[in-house]
């Protein structure tokens, strides 16, 4: 299976999350479109230690920012992320 081509300005190091972007399946809770922007959300976060503003998530995942807060909430209540200031962090 090939990777999907790199947009300009994407991450090339991160082939697999290009893959797995999340807007490629229906919406519905606990689907398949909430489990491709959780890891994607992990796997975006593993690639930046400094950590990410909800915004960045969101135009990365090319997902709305409405609807990954409640994912991260739930991220943060696990401690999979923490939360300092503005930005998103691995816990």
């Amino acid at each position: 299976m090939r990777n999907p081509p790199v947009r300009p300005g994407a991450d090339k190091r991160a082939p697999a999350f290009q893959a797995r972007r999340a807007g490629t399946a229906k919406d519905t809770a606990g689907g398949p479109q909430s489990v491709a922007r959780i890891t994607g959300t992990l796997e975006l976060l593993a690639l930046r230690p400094a950590g990410e503003r909800l915004t960045d998530i969101s135009r990365a995942l090319r997902a709305p920012k409405t609807s990954l807060v409640g994912l991260l909430k739930g991220l943060q209540q696990l401690e999979y992320v923490v939360r300092k200031d503005d930005r998103y962090l691995l816990g």
